[in-house]
């Protein structure tokens, strides 16, 4: 089962610059978009799944709200403008589908070295920071990037080794 997302990624400026999306009637486009709040919900993200099966046409139209005539003229609408991809009786979206496989990579790599490495940067690091300074009358000019008679002097805290209770 895919792990439930608080939010969906939604680009406005990708959906304007789809001629397909945009070539649709507001009522297509307006059952596209409720389409793809379904499939973000899926079992199988970016695609209509209920119970491991794909959703009929009966279903998506009941969970949108509209008859299943009314959802099957939009359908045929919304694959005639290659907006949607419909296989084996799914329908899915390519950017969506997409978008959670490289979500997907990205957390498995993160649970195969992110937090171990943090966790060692973390007790390896040794707390360090810049000051700015003042420097005594008659010094070169400060590096690039100050003005008047300031510079920056790195200062590094070593912990001490022992520390009471």
């Amino acid at each position: 089962m895919v792990t439930k997302l608080p939010a969906i990624q939604f680009y406005p400026g990708d959906w304007k610059k789809d001629l397909g999306v945009q070539a649709l009637d507001m009522e297509c486009r307006g059952i596209w978009f409720e389409m793809l709040l379904l499939m973000h919900d899926s079992e199988e993200r970016g695609k209509l799944i209920l119970n491991g099966q794909p959703m009929t046409s009966k279903q998506i139209a009941n969970a949108l709200g509209i008859g299943e005539g009314q959802f099957n003229e939009a359908s045929s609408k919304i694959l005639a403008n290659g907006v949607a991809d419909f296989k084996q009786n799914t329908w899915s979206c390519r950017k969506m589908i997409r978008a959670e496989n490289l979500r997907q990579i990205r957390t498995n790599a993160g649970f195969l070295g992110g937090r171990n490495t943090q966790a060692n940067l973390k007790q390896k690091a040794t707390p360090s920071f810049a000051v700015a300074v003042q420097c005594p009358p008659g010094t070169p000019v400060p590096p690039p990037g100050f003005s008047g008679p300031f510079a920056l002097k790195k200062i590094t805290y070593t912990p001490p080794k022992n520390r009471p209770g």
